[in-house]
C-alpha cells in the first residue's frame, strides 16, 4: 500500500458562506442546546440594505421548539437569542462578521467586516 502524499502549502480557505454556516450552526447549538445537528440556513442577502448574507434558520427553529420548556414566544425571539449567540461565536473566533440585524418576523441579517475582508485578501495570492 502507497503512502498518500501530504499537501504542501497553504491549507484552502473555507468560502465566506461555509464559514458563516459553521457559526451560524455553532451559535443555534449554543442558543438552543435542546435542538442539535441541524445546519443553519445562510444564503446571500436578497438586497444590499439586508447586509451581505442573511441567516433564515429562526422559523424552523422556532417550529422545533415550540412546546419545549423555555421555548422562545416567536420566531423574532429566536433570531434575537440566535444573534446574541452569533455575536459571542464572532467574537471568540476573530470570525468576519461586522454587524447582526434582526429585521422583520425572524431574519437575521449579517455584514461582514470590511477590515476582515481586507486583512483575508492581503493573504491571499492573486
Amino acid at each position: 500500500a502507497g503512502a498518500v502524499p501530504v499537501r504542501s502549502g497553504p491549507k484552502p480557505q473555507k468560502s465566506l458562506e461555509a464559514t458563516l454556516v459553521d457559526m451560524c450552526t455553532r451559535a443555534q447549538e449554543k442558543a438552543f442546546p435542546a435542538i442539535s445537528g441541524i445546519k443553519a440556513m445562510v444564503t446571500e442577502a436578497t438586497k444590499p440594505e439586508f447586509g451581505d448574507y442573511q441567516n433564515n434558520s429562526a422559523m424552523g427553529l422556532f417550529g422545533r421548539l415550540k412546546g419545549k420548556p423555555e421555548a422562545p414566544a416567536s420566531p423574532r425571539a429566536v433570531a434575537e437569542a440566535l444573534k446574541a449567540a452569533l455575536e459571542e461565536v464572532n467574537k471568540s473566533e476573530k470570525g468576519p462578521i461586522g454587524k447582526l440585524e434582526v429585521a422583520g418576523a425572524g431574519f437575521l441579517n449579517i455584514w461582514i467586516a470590511k477590515a476582515w475582508l481586507e486583512a483575508r485578501a492581503g493573504g491571499t495570492a492573486v
